[in-house]
Formats: structure tokens, C-alpha cells, sequence
């Protein structure tokens, strides 16, 4: 609501001098006051908003070397392999070579695995190969730096670690089968996952 300060000045003919400058006075006297009280009316009517700032800092970026996807192809398995719950067998590694652009310091490179939402159960990768000829009952696990299945299921990212030296880097990345929580029956068939990750240094 817009708020207007109205001055009205009124002149009398035929009055004295004096008697006008008593009336002038007061009229002045009126005419500040009210000023005085339109500006406080101004000052208590206005509204109290704010302005709210957010923003995120992260550690700087780094890249693969060459570009591109990772790509890891893991061996042939029987069914045997992954008949219980958590069961895993013949782990594959993958070395991925990092480079930090703009810096040659030492450090760490901290890869961030984020796999989308309803992309896994607990600490299984759901598969997601094709259904005419995808395995049931099976899934795909990522492993940690202490060599245990990484645990997707608190939502945030999961992450692997390594040592930075001047600005490059080697992540050792790990994954093998494993029977998912579906309760269906381990059955033969393809398995394949995507993992989504940001890699920064520090």
C-alpha cells in the first residue's frame, strides 16, 4: 500500500500581519507534525522482508584421462556363485587414471558414486539389462577402499578415495555379482548396472 503525505496551504485576505504570522506559525507547527506522523506511519507499515542466500562449495573438479565412460567387463559366473543373500565371488578391478586440471599439488581424489534413485537395493546395483535375457535375482556390488560392498541405501553417495600426486591420480574401482534382497530365485542371464560419479581433489 503506497502511502501519500497530502501539504494543504491556506490563505486568508484581510488578516494583520502579525495575526498571519501567529497563523503561518501554526499551520507550520500542524503541518510538521503531521509530516512527522505520516513518515512514522510509513516507517511501521512497511514490511520486514529479507532476502535468503544459499550456495555450495566444492572441491575442484577432476577428469579421465582420455575422456569417456568407464567401462568394466566382469567374467562369467555360474548361478552357485550367488545363490545367498549378500554372496559374492571373483571380485574385478578396474584402474582408472585421473588428471585435476590446474593443479600439480599433492592430495587426494575422492570419486563419488551417486546411483539414481530406484537404480539399487541396499548395496546392490539393480540390473538393468534387457528383460528377455536378464538374470534374476542377481544384481551388481561396487567395492570401498577397506574391500567391503559399498551402502547405497542411506541415499547419499558412496565414495572411493586415492592419493593425489601432482595433480594425477589412480582409482582402483572393484565390482563383482551378488544376489539382490528380491527374494526371487538366482537364474542365469545378463547383468549389467550404471553408476553415475563426480570426481574432486582436495
Amino acid at each position: 500500500m503506497s502511502t501519500y503525505i497530502a501539504i494543504l496551504v491556506i490563505i486568508k485576505n484581510g488578516r494583520s500581519n502579525q495575526a498571519y504570522r501567529r497563523y503561518l506559525t501554526m499551520k507550520k507547527n500542524v503541518i510538521s507534525a503531521a509530516l512527522l506522523f505520516s513518515l512514522s506511519a510509513i516507517g511501521m507499515n512497511a514490511n520486514a522482508d529479507e532476502i535468503q542466500f544459499s550456495g555450495v562449495i566444492t572441491a575442484a573438479s577432476c577428469q579421465l584421462v582420455g575422456g569417456g565412460n568407464l567401462v568394466m567387463q566382469l567374467p562369467t559366473f555360474g548361478t552357485e556363485a550367488v545363490q545367498n543373500v549378500g554372496q559374492h565371488n571373483g571380485v574385478t578391478s578396474l584402474n582408472a587414471q585421473v588428471v585435476c586440471p590446474g593443479t600439480t599439488d599433492d592430495g587426494t581424489v575422492t570419486m563419488a558414486l551417486m546411483p539414481n534413485p530406484n537404480s539399487f537395493t541396499g548395496k546392490v546395483l539393480n540390473n538393468t539389462a534387457a528383460p528377455a535375457g536378464a538374470a534374476e535375482g542377481v544384481g551388481i556390488v561396487v567395492m570401498g577402499n577397506d574391500g567391503q560392498p559399498l551402502d547405497f541405501s542411506e541415499g547419499s553417495a558412496a565414495n572411493i578415495t586415492a592419493p593425489m600426486i601432482a595433480g594425477n591420480a589412480n582409482i582402483m574401482i572393484s565390482a563383482t555379482y551378488a544376489k539382490d534382497g528380491s527374494g526371487t530365485a538366482v537364474s542365469a542371464g545378463e547383468v549389467s548396472a550404471v553408476l553415475p560419479f563426480v570426481m574432486t581433489y582436495e
